[in-house]
């Protein structure tokens, strides 16, 4: 059984919609949670349950995804058909990619400094759904792969 142990006040909604998906950077124990309606990426102490700070310029993002071991934090930005990756300590610094479609669902390989985006759809609206490679090295889309049916996660098998 689920029971409320506190609450933590964020920013009210700016438009219809709310929070989706959310990662945590184990090490600094923030929590990085997608705020949709408002096109930015909430920070939460989860030791100190107490909201941090809001980082914005996200247009429609869908997700967050932490790799515990480079300590980049990777945002799918799903109406601007990109996805933004910074590293915990230096959030100004965002590198911002174009991708193929709407990304969704976030992988990343640090080992190949590789990041997968599953895709939902194209901005146009056209039909066919892809998924991305960004190489974060060089902060370009380096292919863009055609695959049957909708996409909505991702994993990377080491």
């Amino acid at each position: 059984m689920l029971r409320n142990i506190g609450s933590i006040e964020l920013p009210a909604n700016l438009k219809p919609g709310g929070f989706d998906h959310a990662a945590v950077h184990l090490a600094s124990a923030t929590l990085y949670v997608a705020h949709t309606s408002n096109d930015s990426v909430e920070l939460i102490d989860t030791e100190g349950d107490r909201h941090l700070g809001t980082i914005t310029g996200h247009e429609g993002v869908a997700g967050a995804l932490v790799d515990q071991v480079s300590g980049l934090v990777f945002t799918s930005d799903r109406a601007a058909g990109t996805i933004s990756f910074f590293h915990h300590a230096a959030q100004a610094d965002k590198k911002v990619v174009r991708v193929g479609g709407k990304p969704n669902g976030l992988a990343y390989s640090h080992r190949h400094s590789l990041l997968l985006a599953a895709n939902v759809g194209k901005l146009d609206g056209s039909p066919g759904v892809t998924v991305s490679f960004v190489h974060t090295g060089v902060c370009r889309m380096v292919a863009d792969i055609d695959v049957p049916g909708r996409t909505r996660w991702s994993l990377i098998d080491a």
